[in-house]
């Protein structure tokens, strides 16, 4: 039996919810694995930036993030990045004095963060990297980490000749095993002869949910509509304003797989996690409001392969929905793609190349 620290921070939900998806592969395989969110020992304006200071800037200034994703990407000056280091060991210095404490015998980081700060700290230990987009940025290949866990062969080819030295593993993005379970379960009450449309926005609920469960629910095809609106109070006050009858709304859910998996279509935001999840339930998603950057690219990712539609706007959005549940054809045949191209099982995928080359 093995022990692993899963680390993340919350910068965004999905590094989180891959971190608990390992987690728990982990026990199930008889392993000892704790779940650290990085952020928690860090100082509090440190937390700020990376936290609540991240998730405003791509609400309010997308394409300043935009930006900087691209700027970052080609590389950061050696001085600008010496500074990063410094303050990033300083911020996370609590954290890497539990670790030691702890002593796991590997750690796996579910954001990049921790895995530049803890592949210097703690050089004893094999430091891996999850990937948790469709895209690699430069951010993710930094020396020192064992490995990096990417989620397809493009990607895996990207690290290669960008002259990563450590292991590549092609693993897909962690997520929870109920997802290979296609569980249908809970609230809410449904009509079974009526289609459903579920509306993403993360799980800090991002985005105009509103105008879109309004047109949605105007469809010639009546769908009902479940809204997750993650930890976003006002959003779902907004949407419960509505008073609309087969509009569902709820918060943020720890099971989103067994709402998701009566849903024959679903719209939003493609978040990494969001974006593995549906494929693993054979879910079509239409995409739209994607952050700049690294959710552009997994939405790219779904339209290239057919699995998925990459929305110009909300109005392709609400053709392209109201397109798949009219054509129940073209609705099996992407369902089929996405199928085709789920990895259900990637949390497990990192644990194999984590006990391969580094505790095995």
């Amino acid at each position: 039996m093995s022990s692993f620290a899963v680390v993340s921070i919350a910068a965004g939900a999905g590094h989180v919810r891959a971190a608990s998806a390992i987690v728990a592969a982990a026990h199930a395989r008889g392993h000892q694995a704790s779940a650290w969110e990085g952020l928690e020992f860090a100082p509090r304006t440190f937390r700020a930036v990376y936290g609540p200071g991240y998730l405003k800037l791509i609400q309010e200034h997308p394409w300043w993030w935009a930006g900087m994703y691209k700027a970052t990407n080609r590389g950061i000056p050696s001085g600008l990045s010496r500074v990063r280091q410094a303050l990033e060991r300083r911020a996370l210095r609590s954290l890497v004095t539990r670790l030691q404490e702890d002593a796991p015998r590997a750690i796996v980081c579910t954001h990049f963060l921790p895995a530049h700060v803890l592949a210097r700290a703690l050089p004893g230990v094999p430091v891996w990297a999850v990937v948790t987009d469709i895209d690699l940025h430069a951010v993710w290949l930094q020396p020192g980490t064992a490995g990096i866990c990417v989620a397809t062969d493009e990607l895996a080819w990207r690290a290669r000749v960008r002259g990563y030295e450590g292991r590549i593993a092609v693993t897909g993005i962690p997520i929870m095993p109920g997802f290979s379970q296609r569980i249908i379960a809970g609230t809410p009450v449904l009509d079974s002869q009526r289609p459903v449309v579920a509306l993403l926005s993360g799980g800090h609920g991002i985005g105009d949910l509103v105008h879109l469960a309004e047109r949605i629910l105007d469809l010639p095809d009546r769908p009902q509509v479940i809204a997750l609106a993650g930890r976003n109070l006002i959003l779902q006050e907004r949407l419960r304003a509505l008073n609309r009858a087969d509009l569902h709304v709820l918060g943020f859910l720890e099971q989103p797989e067994t709402v998701l998996a009566r849903a024959d279509v679903a719209v939003g935001k493609p978040g990494g996690l969001t974006t593995a999840e549906c494929l693993a339930l054979g879910l079509p998603l239409v995409a739209v409001g994607s952050i700049p950057g690294q959710e552009e690219a997994n939405a790219d990712y779904l339209a290239a392969r057919g699995a998925g539609i990459k929305a110009a706007d909300q109005d392709a959005a609400i053709y392209h929905v109201g397109r798949l549940l009219y054509d129940r054809m073209a609705h099996r045949r992407m369902a089929r793609k996405a199928l085709f191209h789920a990895r259900p099982r990637a949390a497990d995928a990192v644990l194999d190349a984590v006990l391969a080359r580094s505790v095995g």
